[in-house]
């Protein structure tokens, strides 16, 4: 007789014997009920566990701790890079989260003004940087929005009397097309302001600084 057949014969023979058994025993209805195939549903109960930290459970829902603070623990215990950057997974929005602002002008609360007097830095300059508003225009390069967003937020910007900042993309004229400050950003790359060799062009960077509604020049590290 082939070895396969015996093979067959012999699943046959098991599952035969353990439908008669399911019959025949009084323990669990399921069984009596569907013998055989109610087997199924115990061992998805076995490995439940095991399916929903895998496939089913997110990376946030397990307690005491969830599995993106046991893998952030594993590397660290390993000497392995364990930084986590570029937003969070967390719920920032839910009472006891820990939230960080940056603030351009950072102080202590009791050192706060209570005037609405612009701050101005580099007084003695022979351009001081005078914001006139808490309000900005967030740095976001002008390849990152396209023409008619950084249009629309320049206008904005200018009517509300408030600044643009430029991101690290460079300065185009659509930045300058609402008539009110502009920030401009230098990033690493150097974007608007670097020679063919990718040094600092210090007289592109002249000139843009000399331009009127260029109201403060942002370097950006990384």
């Amino acid at each position: 007789m082939p070895t396969l057949l015996l093979v067959v014969l012999g699943i046959l023979g098991v599952l035969v014997a353990s439908a008669i058994w399911d019959v025949v025993q009084t323990k669990h209805a399921i069984l009596r009920v569907y013998p055989v195939i109610g087997r199924l549903r115990y061992l998805l109960e076995k490995v439940g566990p095991e399916l929903r930290q895998y496939i089913v459970t997110s990376d946030l829902a397990e307690r005491p701790y969830h599995r993106a603070q046991r893998s952030w623990a594993y590397r660290a215990a390993k000497g392995i890079d364990a930084a986590v950057g570029f937003g969070s997974q967390q719920d920032l929005g839910q009472p006891g989260s820990y939230h960080f602002l940056p603030a351009a002008f950072a102080m202590l609360h009791s050192e706060a003004p209570h005037d609405a007097r612009p701050h101005v830095v580099g007084p003695h300059r022979t351009r001081p940087f005078v914001t006139q508003s808490r309000i900005g225009i967030a740095p976001m390069s002008f390849g990152a929005l396209s023409e008619a967003a950084v249009r629309a937020l320049a206008l904005g910007a200018g009517e509300a009397g408030i600044a643009i900042n430029t991101g690290e993309g460079g300065l185009s004229p659509h930045h300058l097309s609402g008539g009110g400050a502009v920030i401009f950003q230098i990033g690493p790359a150097k974007y608007g302001v670097r020679t063919p060799a990718g040094d600092l062009d210090w007289d592109r960077l002249r000139a843009i600084g000399n331009d009127p509604q260029i109201a403060a020049i942002e370097i950006k590290l990384s």
